[in-house]
């Protein structure tokens, strides 16, 4: 059953959920919202829409860039680098993963770190933070 928001009474919209529940296919079940509001004349009104989502957004971004900086004036390589990294429900990252090498494990060790120290807005599923993975391409570049 898809999530039923509304400024009903529990009870009333538990009665909506049962009304609605043998209506729904398989596959609508995960990619709709069900909102139920009371209209101006005093009727029940139900609404469908689509369930929303976002993955996670970098919190820190300008951090990061003075970070690469800092990165290829410290090791003086261009690389592009590619993170996956665990993000929680609060926006903090674990278990990140090099999927893309600098070709030098110095560099690698300190892109590990970087990406353990980014700060996300975690990824939301209808406005409820979720834990997920994300993609962080990372250019360590000389500043031109």
């Amino acid at each position: 059953m898809p999530p039923i928001e509304g400024s009903l009474p529990p009870d009333e919209l538990d009665r909506v959920a049962e009304t609605v529940a043998p209506l729904l296919t398989d596959e609508l079940v995960g990619n709709v919202r069900l909102l139920v509001e009371p209209d101006p004349d005093g009727e029940t009104r139900l609404t469908v829409g689509r369930q929303e989502a976002c993955g996670p957004v970098v919190s820190n971004p300008a951090y990061v860039a003075e970070e690469l900086i800092r990165l290829w004036r410290q090791h003086r390589r261009e690389a592009d680098v590619l993170v996956t990294i665990r993000v929680d429900e609060r926006g903090r990252p674990s278990e990140g993963t090099l999927q893309q090498s600098s070709g030098s494990l110095a560099l690698d060790d300190d892109i590990r770190l970087l990406a353990s120290r980014v700060t996300f807005h975690p990824a939301l599923s209808d406005r409820i933070p979720l834990a997920t993975y994300a993609q962080l391409p990372l250019m360590i570049r000389q500043r031109r």
